[in-house]
Formats: structure tokens, C-alpha cells, sequence
């Protein structure tokens, strides 16, 4: 299970398209929960490979608490073997999820800082970096840079982190 915040345009929503799109092509049935759909982008959506189920969780704030049962309903009814989370709310939702059932959880991270412009948001990366030491099995950070971001910030086990650098499709580019 692909869990993440939405599907705007922006670096780990493409990632995410890409992953799915290529296990799709291999004949495994991915799916993607997607945290709040409100603001999905048509041109990444276009992207997306007409057998990858994507469903929406409707949620608008981590404090509306309904996303635990409807998360847990997902994962029981699809017999979900692990959950790889990208973006703040779907990491620290997974972590909760994960906990609950057990479900091994990864953790793909693209930034090397978090911003910390307010308390609120101060408070929701030091939540962020706690799951992710008490539950991910492991992080996959996009840079070496971000790894050790990572690896230092949430005290993270060097062991459990591993750099995975975005690929670039090089059939687009070919004449």
C-alpha cells in the first residue's frame, strides 16, 4: 500500500506514479491511498496507469481521527503486507497504522529540511521523526544529504536508512 498526503504536482507524488506504474507493468496490483484528493493534479493523474487503484481517505486534518478505522479497514480488507509512506501526515498516519497491525512500514523522504516556520509545525516534524524512529523498518531518503538529515534529526539507526537517488526515465529523452 502507497500511502500519501495528495496527488499534486510535485516531486514524491511523481515518484510515487512512477513506482506504481512500473509494478503495475509486472503485473503486481499496487494501490494508493491518497490522504485528501481535494487538489490532485490532471496532469499526474493522466500519468497514472488505468489498473492502479487510488483511493481517498477524504481526510483534511490529522486531528480528525476517523482515518485510523477507514486506514485499518484498507489494510485488513486488501491484505495489505506493507505500507510505504511519503509526506508528513501519510508518514505519521502509517506509523499509527503500522503499530496497530503490525504491518511493516517504510518511509520514503525527498527533503533535507523540514520547515519549522510556527509551533504547529514544530510540533508535527518532532511527531514526524518520532514514528519514524519508533516504527519505520526502514527509510529511503532520495540523497545522501537527506539520509544523514534524516539519520541525525529523528536518531535514526544508520543500519535502517538507505539512499535510493530519483531515476530518470531515459526512453523520454531518446531520439
Amino acid at each position: 500500500l502507497f500511502l500519501i498526503d495528495s496527488l499534486r504536482m510535485g516531486g514524491a507524488e511523481k515518484v510515487t506514479i512512477e513506482i506504481v506504474n512500473q509494478l503495475a507493468k509486472r503485473s503486481i496490483d499496487p494501490l494508493v491511498v491518497v490522504v485528501n484528493r481535494e487538489n490532485d493534479s490532471p496532469i499526474l493523474l493522466e500519468r497514472l496507469d488505468q489498473s492502479v487503484r487510488v483511493l481517498n481517505l477524504s481526510i483534511g486534518r490529522l486531528l480528525d481521527l476517523r482515518w485510523i478505522s477507514a486506514l485499518i479497514k484498507i489494510v485488513k480488507a486488501e491484505q495489505v503486507k506493507l505500507i510505504h509512506a511519503q509526506l508528513q501526515d501519510a508518514t505519521i498516519m502509517a506509523a499509527v497504522v503500522s503499530a496497530i497491525t503490525r504491518i511493516p512500514m517504510v518511509v520514503t523522504r525527498h527533503i533535507v529540511e523540514e520547515d519549522r516556520s510556527n509551533w504547529r509545525r514544530v510540533l508535527r516534524t518532532n511527531l514526524e521523526m518520532f514514528v519514524i524512529r519508533r516504527q519505520a523498518t526502514r527509510l529511503i531518503a532520495v540523497s545522501d544529504a537527506a539520509k544523514e538529515q534524516y539519520i541525525k534529526e529523528a536518531g535514526l539507526d544508520p543500519g535502517k536508512c538507505l539512499t535510493i537517488y530519483n531515476g530518470i526515465n531515459t526512453k523520454k529523452y531518446s531520439g
